[in-house]
């Protein structure tokens, strides 16, 4: 909380305000911008407080503003007052003023005078544009010592000058290989204001493209055996924002299960190196026959390499510094190594004439048939290590090949709400009720595809699906659950996107918006109270909310419309029938 500990001496005993009927008049600027500002709070004390000392001001503000500094009057030229500082209180996120020194240097006071403002400064970063209005709750305190506080408080509304845009590029893209297919993750950047409608994955090479609503999207149609990195881009109703940066390299393998524990920088010269996990489902393969390993390291001295596969105790050196000693400092290579390790290979990775490139098959330094007879399940681990110093890389992505001597089966079960049909290929699923089940061997890739009833539908996945919005994939490695929940939008604003509710439209809406309605019976009692100008307009038919040919939408429920202590709003209705 902002609190100013101040003394005055009258006979020796301290003078403390009274600061009823103290007012908050000024706050600027009075439209506050999006990103990082400066916002001023005046505060007014009575004309008849002269000499009197205010004890504390404090203002809270949503909890995701971020408060960086404050300070009174000028800090360039006045100095910034000792001992004031910030925090998120328990009980909010709140600019306070606050000092524990007795004596304050005279800028640093809360001096009334004959009435003249009091202003203090604080420097906020707004992350992003509200939806709604904004109320800031201020207190003033005074006689903060002896008798009980005299105290006044009050909110204002600030308005925000938020310009829209497209949203800013994604960050943290990764990829993990499959067969014919990469799960691209990432973490989505700020909106630019306006609601994200999805996302595009775009790979290099090929351009080709997949699209969803959510991170992790499954990218399908890649060619195994080629090196691919992707990029994201965010799309909300202003448009297209940039591509993120490129996520690590991966190289898509039939059979592959990919490591998620990826990229990893490997440290020069250190024998330790750098390890990276693949956690394998219990029962996926539990009597291993065969197994490769599938390995993409950038690195500009591939002869400096070692690369150990380790499983419950068991341990495979499967690169051993390529060429060395034949050749002093081993192999220099290409700078990449993108191969499958694989006992049956004629060629060995242990390259000691240096003159094919570590691209393609090759037969591993120690045999992997060491890990044959196991149960695949638990946790693996690929560890690289560089022992000579001058050059460092990176290991991009692994995984595991397996092949099992015994093929397990696992149960999918589709559990689904709201109206519309849900397929799996291969299937059929068999539905009891909302839930469709289907039983598949060990391995086997599940598409599920799902068709809302009305063509506004939008579809959400939970559970063990990742994938698009209509489209989502699953790998059997164990029993799946998949959650499909399809929803019908009824409202739409533009710029701003869907609600399944005229009075959650209303309340996200800006001033200035147009709520548009379906013709769809709507129920539940509505209130329309805010400090903003907006228009509903009801009886639309199609989805573009573009043609209602004189439609209503009907509402099963009362209309309020203002009412005590609303805002200085109004609200223009078109095609809407109150029953």
């Amino acid at each position: 909380m902002l609190g100013i500990l101040c003394f005055a001496a009258v006979g020796g005993m301290p003078v403390y305000a009274d600061v009823s009927g103290s007012e908050l008049t000024g706050v600027t600027p009075v439209s506050l911008p999006l990103g990082t500002f400066d916002i001023t709070f005046t505060v007014h004390f009575p004309v008849d407080n002269t000499g009197d000392y205010m004890d504390r001001f404090d203002v809270t503000v949503p909890a995701d503003w971020t408060i960086n500094s404050v300070y009174h009057k000028n800090p360039d030229t006045e100095g910034v007052c000792v001992g004031i500082t910030t925090t998120q209180g328990v009980d909010g996120h709140k600019i306070y003023w606050q000092t524990d020194v007795p004596t304050l240097p005279s800028y640093c006071g809360a001096w009334s005078g004959e009435g003249d403002p009091y202003t203090f400064t604080a420097n906020v970063t707004v992350p992003s544009c509200p939806a709604g209005p904004v109320s800031l709750d201020w207190n003033i305190y005074g006689d903060n010592f002896g008798d009980a506080p005299h105290t006044t408080s009050g909110s204002f509304s600030p308005n925000f000058s938020c310009m829209t845009t497209a949203p800013n590029s994604p960050s943290g893209v990764k990829a993990v290989p499959g067969g014919g297919q990469a799960i691209v993750s990432f973490v989505p950047g700020y909106d630019g204001g306006s609601p994200i409608t999805g996302y595009t994955v775009t790979s290099s090479p090929g351009a080709i493209t997949a699209t969803g609503s959510s991170s992790p999207i499954l990218f399908s149609g890649l060619t195994n055996g080629t090196e691919y990195t992707f990029t994201v881009e965010a799309t909300n109703a202003i448009g297209t924002g940039p591509a993120s940066d490129p996520s690590n390299i991966v190289t898509p393998r039939p059979g592959l299960i990919g490591s998620s524990d990826v990229p990893r920088d490997i440290p020069d010269n250190d024998e330790t190196g750098v390890s990276s996990t693949l956690d394998i489902d219990p029962g996926a393969c539990s009597d291993i026959t065969d197994l490769n390993v599938a390995v993409n390291i950038s690195h500009t001295w591939v002869g400096d390499l070692i690369v150990t596969l380790t499983h419950n105790g068991t341990s495979a050196v499967i690169i051993d510094r390529p060429g060395y000693p034949t050749s002093t400092y081993g192999c220099e290579g290409n700078g990449i190594i993108d191969a499958v390790l694989d006992d049956s290979a004629s060629n060995s990775v242990e390259n000691s004439s240096c003159t094919q490139d570590f691209l393609g098959t090759f037969s591993p330094n120690t045999s992997l048939s060491i890990f044959n007879g196991g149960d695949a399940s638990g946790t693996w681990s690929l560890t690289v290590s560089d022992v000579s110093e001058g050059d460092v890389g990176s290991l991009n992505s692994w995984g595991l090949i397996l092949s099992c001597g015994s093929t397990n089966a696992y149960t999918l079960t589709v559990n689904r709400t709201g109206s519309g049909t849900v397929t799996a290929s291969p299937g059929p699923l068999a539905w009891y009720g909302s839930a469709g089940i289907a039983t598949y061997d060990q391995g086997t890739s599940v598409d599920i595809t799902t068709t809302p009833s009305e063509t506004c539908g939008v579809v959400s996945y939970s559970g063990s699906c990742v994938g698009n919005t209509y489209l989502c994939s699953v790998m059997m490695t164990a029993d799946r659950t998949v959650n499909v929940a399809i929803n019908t939008y009824y409202v739409w604003i533009e710029d701003t996107g869907y609600f399944a509710s005229m009075q959650d439209a209303y309340d996200a809406a800006y001033n200035g918006d147009v709520l548009r309605s379906k013709a769809s019976y709507q129920t539940g009692d509505l209130l329309f109270d805010g400090d903003k100008q907006v228009t509903i307009k009801g009886g639309f038919t199609d989805c573009a909310y573009s043609n209602n040919a004189g439609s209503f939408t009907p509402i099963g429920g009362s209309m309020t419309i203002g009412g005590q202590d609303s805002g200085a709003g109004s609200v223009t209705i078109e095609n809407i029938a109150i029953e």
